[in-house]
């Protein structure tokens, strides 16, 4: 009874639902297409927005292969090898970043005055080149020619970083200030990086040079006024480093056939390592420098004349250095009348000089020099040692 009950209610439902049709539902929208598909990639300036170094976007002319005349970032896209006597990359232009992207740009000519990356004379600002080689430019390292090259001295915010640069004339060579990072100049045959070699003294701006390696270049590893730090330079021709109102630290100079450092007027040279150099390892040439808390071993290989530490000028701080075998003296200071007078020198320690440990001539402030071995007894703060 119940189960016919129950079929009835069912099939009143179903006859309900067939005879009231639903008269509302969603609307679908029209088939046809609102236009032509439009591309859903990148284009290839959304991608990479710098401009390629080519014949075709920087061309060249007689005496470069390439020219980049308007500012923007470009890079390279392959290696440039040049055999025409042409510069590489010539930048006549401000604001400009240079990516060589991992590439060689290389000479084969025999051209003694062409570079790789040239800065015509003028007042060219804000320029950064950056990550490559640079080989055999100046006429395959027998002449002038420079890996880079700036021959004006008032060029500004210039900036070197990431390259590697060999077999050239010079290595870097700024006529005026910039900045130089993390690079490497070997083999060239004359400075590696010389920067502000044109500056007159009453000029501000000062360089800075750091991370670099200068190594078996034929005159000086390194140049330049400003700041010079952790730098290396080794196995150069004439000295490691010079600088001239600089302020260096943490650098190491070995086995130059010069002097490790060579200063002249108001230098500072701080946690340095110089070792074995042919002449000094730390020669200060002039006037009102500082020099503190650096190790010199194994320098003055040829003229027992110089020293460990040779102070020539006037004026300066000698503090806190460790000296050790130098054939020559320890520390050595000129005493002339004129120019060596005046010199502070404290707090220094010597030893394996036997009795050149310290050689000072002339009006000097000195610690005393404290010979005997076994306790301190010297309650003098200002005291030197050799030993």
């Amino acid at each position: 009874m119940k189960s016919s009950l129950l079929k009835c209610v069912l099939t009143a439902a179903l006859l309900a639902v067939l005879n009231h049709p639903f008269t509302t539902g969603y609307a679908q929208g029209s088939l046809t297409p609102p236009g032509p598909p439009a591309p859903s990639m990148k284009s290839l300036d959304q991608i990479e927005p710098r401009t390629i170094v080519n014949a075709a976007n920087t061309p060249g002319d007689a005496g470069d292969v390439f020219i980049i005349r308007q500012p923007g970032s470009y890079y390279l896209t392959t290696n440039l090898i040049a055999s025409g006597n042409q510069n590489g990359i010539t930048i006549k232009t401000n604001n400009v970043t240079l990516d060589l992207n991992g590439f060689t740009v290389q000479s084969l000519s025999t051209n003694i005055n062409i570079s790789g990356i040239y800065l015509p004379p003028g007042n060219v600002a804000n320029l950064t080149v950056r990550n490559g080689t640079i080989v055999s430019w100046g006429g395959n390292g027998t002449g002038d020619g420079s890996g880079v090259f700036a021959p004006s001295d008032v060029s500004q915010n210039l900036v070197f970083e990431h390259l590697n640069i060999s077999g050239c004339g010079y290595g870097i060579q700024l006529s005026g200030p910039g900045v130089v990072r993390d690079c490497n100049v070997v083999g060239c045959i004359k400075n590696g990086i010389s920067l502000n070699y044109e500056v007159p003294d009453q000029v501000i701006q000062k360089s800075i040079v750091s991370g670099c390696m200068a190594n078996d270049n034929g005159w000086n590893g390194i140049y330049a006024t400003g700041i010079i730090s952790g730098c290396t330079a080794n196995d150069n021709g004439v000295d490691g480093i010079e600088g001239d109102k600089a302020t260096i630290s943490g650098c190491t100079t070995s086995y130059n056939t010069g002097n490790g450092l060579r200063i002249f007027n108001r230098c500072s040279v701080s946690a340095c390592v110089s070792d074995d150099n042919v002449s000094a390892g730390i020669l200060v040439e002039e006037d009102s420098n500082q020099i503190t808390g650096n190790q010199c071993s194994g320098n003055d290989a040829i003229d027992t004349a110089i020293a460990g530490i040779d102070v020539e000028g006037a004026n300066n701080r000698i503090e806190d250095n460790h000296v050790t075998q130098s054939a020559g003296s320890g520390i050595y200071v000129n005493g002339d009348s004129v120019n060596g007078v005046f010199n502070l020198i404290i707090k220094n320690s010597v030893s394996g000089n036997g009795t050149n440990d310290y050689s000072i001539h002339g009006t000097q402030i000195v610690g005393p020099v404290i010979t005997a071995t076994g306790t301190i007894t010297s309650t003098s703060p200002w005291a030197n040692f050799a030993f």
